[in-house]
Protein backbone atom coordinates (compact mmCIF):
# COMPACT_ATOMS: atom_id res chain seq x y z
CA UNK A 1 0.00 0.00 0.00
CA UNK A 2 1.89 3.14 -0.97
CA UNK A 3 1.66 6.49 1.06
CA UNK A 4 -1.33 8.41 -0.42
CA UNK A 5 -3.51 5.42 -0.50
CA UNK A 6 -2.55 4.53 3.12
CA UNK A 7 -3.86 8.35 4.49
CA UNK A 8 -6.40 8.11 2.99
CA UNK A 9 -7.30 4.96 4.50
CA UNK A 10 -6.52 5.79 7.99
CA UNK A 11 -8.58 9.53 7.68
CA UNK A 12 -11.40 7.33 6.20
CA UNK A 13 -11.54 5.56 9.47
CA UNK A 14 -11.15 8.72 11.08
CA UNK A 15 -14.39 10.36 10.07
CA UNK A 16 -16.24 6.90 10.15
CA UNK A 17 -15.14 6.87 13.67
CA UNK A 18 -15.68 10.28 14.42
CA UNK A 19 -19.50 10.14 13.02
CA UNK A 20 -19.89 7.33 15.19
CA UNK A 21 -18.56 8.67 18.20
CA UNK A 22 -20.57 12.26 17.95
CA UNK A 23 -23.38 10.30 17.37
CA UNK A 24 -22.72 8.11 20.49
CA UNK A 25 -22.38 11.64 22.14
CA UNK A 26 -25.61 13.41 21.24
CA UNK A 27 -27.75 9.95 21.92
CA UNK A 28 -26.17 10.31 25.61
CA UNK A 29 -26.85 13.99 26.08
CA UNK A 30 -30.75 13.24 24.54
CA UNK A 31 -31.14 10.29 27.03
CA UNK A 32 -29.58 12.05 29.68
CA UNK A 33 -31.04 15.00 28.93
CA UNK A 34 -29.66 18.31 30.81
CA UNK A 35 -29.94 21.95 30.08
CA UNK A 36 -27.75 22.51 26.85
CA UNK A 37 -25.71 25.16 28.82
CA UNK A 38 -24.23 22.72 30.69
CA UNK A 39 -23.84 19.76 28.58
CA UNK A 40 -22.34 21.28 25.39
CA UNK A 41 -18.92 20.73 24.39
CA UNK A 42 -17.14 23.67 23.16
CA UNK A 43 -15.09 23.35 19.50
CA UNK A 44 -11.59 22.50 21.28
CA UNK A 45 -13.36 19.14 23.02
CA UNK A 46 -15.29 18.08 19.73
CA UNK A 47 -12.06 18.38 18.25
CA UNK A 48 -10.42 16.12 20.49
CA UNK A 49 -12.86 13.56 19.38
CA UNK A 50 -11.67 13.83 16.09
CA UNK A 51 -7.78 13.59 17.18
CA UNK A 52 -8.76 10.23 19.40
CA UNK A 53 -10.43 9.18 16.37
CA UNK A 54 -7.12 9.72 13.96
CA UNK A 55 -5.26 7.42 16.57
CA UNK A 56 -7.36 4.77 16.67
CA UNK A 57 -7.17 4.96 12.90
CA UNK A 58 -3.48 4.60 13.23
CA UNK A 59 -3.62 2.04 15.91
CA UNK A 60 -5.95 -0.32 13.56
CA UNK A 61 -4.27 0.51 10.62
CA UNK A 62 -1.11 -1.18 12.37
CA UNK A 63 -2.81 -4.83 12.32
CA UNK A 64 -2.25 -4.45 8.66
CA UNK A 65 1.50 -4.32 8.87
CA UNK A 66 2.08 -8.25 8.61
CA UNK A 67 6.09 -7.96 9.08
CA UNK A 68 5.28 -7.54 12.49
CA UNK A 69 4.66 -10.10 15.00
CA UNK A 70 0.65 -10.43 16.20
CA UNK A 71 1.06 -10.05 19.69
CA UNK A 72 3.48 -6.59 19.04
CA UNK A 73 0.74 -5.29 16.61
CA UNK A 74 -1.58 -6.19 19.75
CA UNK A 75 0.64 -4.11 22.25
CA UNK A 76 1.28 -1.63 19.97
CA UNK A 77 -2.92 -1.00 19.24
CA UNK A 78 -3.07 -1.10 22.93
CA UNK A 79 -0.76 1.57 23.31
CA UNK A 80 -1.99 3.97 20.70
CA UNK A 81 -5.81 3.90 21.74
CA UNK A 82 -5.60 4.07 25.59
CA UNK A 83 -3.00 6.77 24.76
CA UNK A 84 -6.08 8.62 22.69
CA UNK A 85 -8.47 7.85 25.73
CA UNK A 86 -6.38 9.54 28.17
CA UNK A 87 -4.62 11.82 26.54
CA UNK A 88 -8.46 12.92 24.25
CA UNK A 89 -11.03 11.69 26.52
CA UNK A 90 -9.71 11.84 30.16
CA UNK A 91 -7.14 14.34 30.39
CA UNK A 92 -9.10 17.00 29.19
CA UNK A 93 -11.87 16.35 31.82
CA UNK A 94 -9.46 16.98 34.67
CA UNK A 95 -10.60 13.95 36.92
CA UNK A 96 -9.03 13.35 39.80
CA UNK A 97 -6.05 10.33 40.15
CA UNK A 98 -8.41 8.45 41.69
CA UNK A 99 -10.89 8.40 39.03
CA UNK A 100 -8.37 8.76 36.16
CA UNK A 101 -7.11 5.53 37.65
CA UNK A 102 -10.08 3.51 37.40
CA UNK A 103 -11.27 4.72 33.83
CA UNK A 104 -7.50 3.74 32.51
CA UNK A 105 -7.57 0.24 34.08
CA UNK A 106 -11.13 -0.08 33.21
CA UNK A 107 -10.55 0.92 29.99
CA UNK A 108 -7.89 -1.86 30.10
CA UNK A 109 -10.12 -4.42 31.25
CA UNK A 110 -12.49 -4.13 28.16
CA UNK A 111 -9.38 -4.46 26.00
CA UNK A 112 -8.49 -6.88 27.02
CA UNK A 113 -11.74 -8.80 27.01
CA UNK A 114 -12.84 -7.58 23.46
CA UNK A 115 -8.76 -8.73 22.30
CA UNK A 116 -9.82 -11.87 23.44
CA UNK A 117 -13.06 -12.57 22.17
CA UNK A 118 -11.65 -11.33 18.89
CA UNK A 119 -9.16 -13.65 18.92
CA UNK A 120 -11.58 -16.47 20.13
CA UNK A 121 -13.73 -15.57 16.86
CA UNK A 122 -10.59 -15.56 14.70
CA UNK A 123 -9.04 -18.75 16.20
CA UNK A 124 -12.41 -20.75 15.42
CA UNK A 125 -13.02 -19.16 11.89
CA UNK A 126 -10.14 -20.22 10.65
CA UNK A 127 -10.22 -23.46 11.94
CA UNK A 128 -13.26 -23.80 10.29
CA UNK A 129 -11.54 -22.03 7.06
CA UNK A 130 -8.74 -24.94 7.00
CA UNK A 131 -11.45 -28.07 7.82
CA UNK A 132 -13.40 -26.80 5.07
CA UNK A 133 -10.77 -26.42 2.25
CA UNK A 134 -10.34 -28.97 -0.48
CA UNK A 135 -6.96 -30.77 -0.28
CA UNK A 136 -4.47 -30.21 -2.51
CA UNK A 137 -1.46 -32.70 -3.42
CA UNK A 138 2.01 -31.08 -2.02
CA UNK A 139 3.45 -32.98 -3.99
CA UNK A 140 3.62 -32.93 -8.09
CA UNK A 141 2.34 -36.17 -9.84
Amino acid sequence: MNFKALIKNIFTNACIYFSIVTALYALIVLIVYVDDTEVLLDASRVLLFFVASILVAIANGIFKIKKLHGALRLFLHYIITIFAFYACLMLPISPPASTLTVGLVTFSVVYIIVAALVALFRARYKSKADVSGEYRSQFGK
